[in-house]
């Protein structure tokens, strides 16, 4: 009985300790474990409301236990099977399916215990216990091969990312690929090996299977005329910025292909990796997403892409006009300018960037919330700001008498 509280835990409640055993009771729980008690290996403790519990007094005392092989092996598999019977027993029961799931025969009882080691798995990320994740998942992976297992091997190959076992995570990764699975479906994975790569100082490669991903998906790169494709592409981005008003998409429906919406994921990763080795490409993806934008719908995660467009004009066209107005504006809530200032939005409302209006820079500016009151104004109540006056003797520079150039900005 000692041996088996060993390989529960260091601290075992009586009633869990007793259905493990399979006794009648606490009562005969407790006969058995009063040797144990008298010579104060064990010690009680509390383990909750109206429940008692027995402890190690040393972790050595635990460690001694079970390394004693008097009475014979433990049948851990009889034990989960016992404790899987009371709901509020089946994590201890994982544990002891974990050192016993060789053992299992029956594909229904292997299907099962494979559904609770991805339970606990899933709870162990959340509290960022990678180790035991990984062990839960590799034994999940190898008790079943059917329906699940993609989304099994998936997770497993994300956790031993999450470990630094990088190498391990392409051979999981290259698995799936060679299933020939459908290419949807492996978008998960194909974000993570590229984040494996890229933290594996390999960018070049991550970036290749990147684009190799997104023309599985429907989303070739040109090989020799990528160049005229980003050309048309920034000509119609300007075309529909300068037919742009403010919120137009917001009430535009999302796209719904399931290959667009898995392409979508690869883009910013994407991005990041062109922005250092490929210009090229960084241009082509940032207008890949416009078209996207515009023809499917759209998107959070065709933001920040869209947004990289600005970078694209300023880089190729020279065209800072342009980047000022940014295509993000098309977001931005209408607003209400009377003449003589700058007016700003409601603090909280979705204004992403700023469409000139011929006074430079000084359309709508976003305003933060963290101030007192900020996000509790009423709806359409706007701030105005007067034009800056001239500071007399202020702002001036050494040796002259001009005002500070700053200042002009505000009249």
């Amino acid at each position: 009985m000692v041996r088996l509280a060993a390989t529960i835990g260091s601290t075992i409640a009586l009633d869990l300790l007793s259905t493990a055993a399979g006794d009648a009771g606490v009562s005969e729980t407790l006969d058995v474990l009063a040797p144990a008690l008298d010579e104060g290996l064990l010690v009680f403790r509390e383990a909750g409301i109206g429940a008692e519990a027995v402890s190690f007094r040393h972790d050595r005392v635990q460690q001694a236990a079970m390394g004693d092989d008097v009475g014979g092996p433990i049948d851990r598999l009889a034990v989960a099977r016992r404790l899987t019977a009371i709901d509020r027993f089946r994590p201890e029961a994982v544990e002891q399916y974990l050192a016993a799931w060789p053992s299992i025969e029956s594909s229904s009882e292997r299907c099962e215990v494979a559904t609770m080691f991805d339970a606990a798995a899933a709870e162990a990320v959340r509290v960022s216990n990678y180790g035991a994740a990984e062990r839960l998942l590799r034994a999940a992976c190898s008790l079943t091969d059917g329906d699940g297992a993609v989304g099994r091997r998936i997770a497993w190959q994300r956790t031993l990312y999450l470990l630094g076992r990088l190498d391990e995570a392409a051979e999981v990764y290259a698995g799936l690929v060679d299933a020939a699975v459908d290419p949807v479906s492996l978008i998960a994975a194909t974000g993570t090996q590229i984040d494996s790569l890229l933290n594996g100082s390999r960018p070049v490669e991550a970036l290749a299977l990147g684009l190799d991903w997104l023309s599985r998906l429907g989303l070739p790169m040109p090989a020799e005329n990528a160049g005229a494709e980003v050309d048309r592409g920034l000509a119609d981005l300007r075309m529909w910025i300068d037919g742009a008003v403010a919120g137009q998409d917001r009430h535009r429906p999302e796209p719904d292909d399931p290959q667009i919406l898995a392409a979508l994921t690869l883009f910013t990763p994407l991005m990041t990796t062109a922005f250092f080795i490929d210009n090229n490409v960084y241009n082509w993806l940032a207008m890949k997403a416009f078209t996207l934008w515009r023809d499917h719908g759209p998107h959070s995660l065709l933001i920040a892409p869209l947004a990289c467009a600005s970078s694209v004009f300023q880089h190729l066209r020279e065209d800072y006009r342009t980047c000022r107005r940014r295509p993000s504006a098309q977001l931005a809530s209408p607003v209400h300018r009377p003449t003589g200032g700058t007016v700003l939005p409601r603090p909280g409302s979705a204004v992403c960037g700023a469409q000139d209006d011929g006074r430079g820079d000084r359309g709508v500016r976003r305003v933060g919330g963290h101030g007192k009151g900020g996000f509790d104004r009423p709806r359409d109540e706007v701030v105005r700001l007067e034009p800056r006056r001239d500071r007399v003797g202020r702002h001036r520079h050494a040796g002259t008498s001009g005002r500070f150039p700053g200042d002009q900005l505000g009249r």
